[in-house]
């Protein structure tokens, strides 16, 4: 599928914490076609990420595996398809920051979306943490037209009906990967630095659809 909606409601326990660093828990994801079923999230063609850091919500990408290693640090937009869009060969649409660090013996990169401020807080009240909320995000590849790929890919955040991310000209495949969709759906809450406590997420009514 080209695009990929995804709905769910979640709450967390009154004792819940963020680590503070402007990146985890990782918790929904999705990947492609181009990439097989047990390859590592972070270390893919495309993987998309649905989270909350700080209590901020973030959509990311990542697609480390499309780096060009030899060209590191270098702009290939422009230049050439075989190129990553989320950091280390360029910036592809300029929506947002790119990122781009060592792993190991090779590169990864990063973009994030973010909402306008804190949405599950400690505070009780609409955006308090441990009440039920209900969340929807989308993703929309991009086109490919003649080899190229074109920045009007799709992707969106609702928190209760209210849209807080809304980006309509984003590149999340370049001309290198045309047949590429959405076709994994991965589940895995993780808090990379961690916390010093036990605490929990609740989720339920999780849904997986397209939309026209």
């Amino acid at each position: 599928m080209s695009n990929v909606t995804l709905s769910f409601a979640i709450k967390h326990s009154d004792n819940w914490d963020w680590t503070g660093v402007p990146y985890h828990p990782h918790e929904f994801h999705f990947i492609t076609t181009e990439d097989d079923p047990f390859v590592g999230p972070a270390a893919t063609h495309l993987t998309t990420y649905i989270e909350v850091v700080n209590g901020v919500p973030h959509l990311a990408i990542q697609d480390g595996r499309n780096i060009d290693e030899s060209r590191v640090g270098e702009n290939l937009v422009g230049v050439t398809e075989n190129r990553a869009v989320a950091g280390c060969n360029g910036n592809a649409d300029g929506t947002t920051d790119d990122d781009c660090y060592r792993a190991g013996t090779r590169h990864a990169n990063g973009k994030a979306w973010a909402a306008d401020g804190v949405y599950f807080g400690d505070k009780r009240g609409d955006r308090y943490k441990g009440d039920w909320h209900r969340v929807k995000a989308r993703f929309k590849l991009n086109s490919v037209v003649d080899g190229i790929g074109v920045a009007d890919g799709e992707l969106q955040y609702w928190f209760d009906g209210k849209l807080l991310i809304d980006q309509r000209n984003v590149v999340l495949r370049t001309g290198a990967r045309p047949n590429m969709k959405f076709n994994q759906f991965l589940m895995t809450p993780y808090f990379g630095p961690g916390v010093r406590h036990e605490q929990r997420i609740w989720v339920d009514d999780l849904r997986i659809h397209t939309e026209k």
